[in-house]
């Protein structure tokens, strides 16, 4: 079957997906599948020739470990209770889901019995194999707004909760601008930013009025928050790779104007290593990039050293600015009137 391609029988759903060359095979349970496929229609490309290279299955089933192991657990965290052993990593998920990764086939599963708890995780084990992966081919990934005009990319960083949504969909408002992703992008050595089309994430359904069909994200941890579907949203997305121009460090303020500000790199270092060489904020889980938790840490730093090459790469080409956000629609103007200055 090509990836891109869906399947459904007796023992549930198929979907391949081609990340830009990594082939990803997401089956089981075929509501669970569906509802995470949502969050990667991006990428659901037919024809692509992306072998599968990451496995992630979803089954509806009591959440156990395996009984004939006995382990110590090496992290307790509040997702769940860590155990490794040689090339697997399970956690137990204090009794309502189970997950296991195999880094050697790359092959991951989850079980639960809420549909929920099934795409959650699913979605957050997707993202953290992605991450490393993607990075091995040299593509490093950006929490921020990313949105292109004439050609170029601009790329706003703000910590979580900072509006990055919100400014996403009054850029879509602004003549002649697409996305990159609203909350993502991918970056390289050469400076140049690629989109990672990823349904908005929204507080309120009624944001989506006009760009598509909202759907309820219900995380255990975090709470539920809503996003609008891709469906309708693909064709307002870039196509890449285009060259960063723009670098904004973004932060809001109690009343107008919204204005951007000249900015020094060292203060878009600060936000580079915050959002690019830390990633806080990016969706991954901490059991499957640290295994072992604080002591596996020193294993991440030619990782970093990856991340800070590309963050590197990225404040040389681009000219550094601040935002400053008095609301998102006056924001997402002056935003474009600036990267239209660079293009």
């Amino acid at each position: 079957m090509p990836a891109g391609g869906s399947r459904t029988g007796v023992f549930g759903m198929k979907t391949l997906l081609d990340v830009y060359g990594l082939g990803v095979c997401l089956e089981g349970d075929a509501e669970a599948v569906e509802g995470l496929t949502v969050h990667f229609a991006g990428f659901t490309r037919p024809g692509s020739t992306a072998s599968s290279l990451v496995q992630v299955r979803l089954e509806r089933v009591e959440p156990r470990l395996p009984a004939h192991h006995r382990w110590r657990a090496d992290q307790v965290l509040e997702r769940g209770i860590v155990y490794n052993d040689g090339h697997h990593t399970w956690v137990d998920h204090h009794g309502y889901a189970a997950s296991h990764y195999d880094y050697q086939r790359e092959s991951g599963d989850v079980c639960a019995l809420e549909t929920a708890d099934l795409i959650e995780l699913g979605y957050l084990m997707v993202h953290s194999r992605l991450g490393v992966l993607l990075e091995r081919r040299g593509l490093v990934r950006a929490h921020g707004v990313g949105f292109a005009l004439q050609g170029s990319a601009g790329l706003v960083l703000t910590p979580s909760g900072g509006g990055k949504s919100r400014l996403a969909i009054d850029l879509l408002h602004q003549p002649g601008v697409s996305l990159l992703s609203d909350d993502m992008v991918l970056l390289d050595a050469a400076g140049q930013a690629h989109p990672f089309p990823h349904p908005i994430g929204i507080s309120d359904p009624q944001h989506a009025a006009g760009l598509g069909r909202a759907r309820a994200f219900t995380r255990r941890h975090h709470g539920t928050k809503w996003v609008i579907e891709l469906s309708e949203l693909l064709s307002r997305h870039a196509s890449g790779p285009l060259p960063l121009r723009l670098l904004a460090t973004a932060s809001r303020v109690n009343r107008p104007p919204s204005r951007v500000l000249e900015a020094s790199r060292r203060t878009l270092a600060a936000a580079l290593w915050r959002d690019v060489v830390v990633g806080l904020g990016l969706p991954q889980v901490l059991e499957l990039v640290a295994r072992s938790g604080a002591q596996d840490l020193w294993r991440q730093a030619p990782s970093a050293l990856r991340r800070a090459q590309v963050a590197v790469a990225a404040l040389r080409r681009a000219r550094p600015v601040r935002l400053e956000i008095a609301d998102p629609r006056s924001a997402a103007e002056v935003l474009v009137a600036e990267l239209r200055t660079l293009v």
